[in-house]
């Protein structure tokens, strides 16, 4: 019971390691169709960060609120959904089409999920318009708490 308890006390360090208000990593990573997308090109605009893989549930049931707030703010915010698990193209698009959502996906890598501490899918790393880290968004969110979030940074 105790080694129980001191893995989730590190497991809880290990997440809070990622203080908001700092500057998030630089990154670069390859979109569904050949592109490349590197983090300062996403100054100017929050951004959400949206880590998901292909055989997860529960990214399957947030994906359509996500995609609604991208269709409402894509103008204002930035939306990448990042993949994980999977650098299959014609996969990714397949479960795009089937789930139903136009969120541009990037192609997660191992680099990413460490330097983001990312520990599961789903998860949301939000980034203010000069790219710092507002919120580590961590399972399934409401719609309303994401709108409210997004809401704050425009």
């Amino acid at each position: 019971m105790k080694n129980i308890i001191l893995k989730i006390i590190i497991s809880i360090l290990f997440i809070a390691d990622l203080s908001y208000g700092v500057k998030s990593l630089d990154f670069s990573l390859n979109d569904e169709n050949g592109g490349t997308i590197k983090k300062d090109q996403l100054k100017g605009k929050p951004t959400l960060l949206i880590f998901w893989g292909v055989l997860c549930h529960s990214c399957k049931e947030e994906m359509p609120v996500l995609n609604r707030l991208y269709k409402k703010y894509m103008n204002k915010v930035n939306f990448y959904a990042v993949v994980l698990g999977t650098k299959d193209i014609d996969k990714i698009k397949q479960v795009k089409k089937e789930w139903g959502f136009d969120i541009p996906v990037l192609i997660g890598n191992g680099d990413i999920m460490y330097n983001y501490k990312i520990i599961g899918t789903p998860m949301i790393i939000v980034l203010d318009k000069d790219t710092n880290i507002y919120r580590r968004l961590i399972g399934p969110q409401p719609e309303e708490k994401l709108e409210k979030i997004i809401k704050s940074l425009i």
